[in-house]
């Protein structure tokens, strides 16, 4: 009999780093924020660190959403060059044999 294995229940190996994703740090700047706004929350080295790790894990969210928003247009950029190339190559051939102008570009 085979077993269903669940989504997401794969076991993490030992040498393997964590993949952090824009939902895993804004989970934890959340819990963070929660942290810094309890009353009780005196201890002044803890505080620091704490608003140290917040301020760390905004910088790593929006660098997340910055290499999100590169990937994605990552492939358009690359079929819109080779459209270009496509059409250079194309007025190369109805101007002539002009090597030395496409050689330039």
């Amino acid at each position: 009999m085979s077993q269903k294995v669940e989504k997401g229940s794969r076991k993490r190996k030992a040498g393997e780093p964590d993949k952090m994703t824009i939902g895993k740090v804004k989970r934890e700047m959340r819990s963070v924020k929660r942290l810094l706004a309890k009353v009780e929350f005196y201890h002044q080295q803890s505080y620091k660190k704490t608003k140290r790790k917040l301020e760390m894990l905004e910088n790593k969210c929006t660098q997340l959403k910055n290499a999100k928003v590169s990937d994605r247009y990552k492939m358009v950029r690359f079929f819109e060059k080779r459209k270009l190339f496509r059409k250079l190559k194309q007025a190369s051939k109805c101007h002539g044999s002009d090597s030395s102008e496409t050689q330039e570009i």
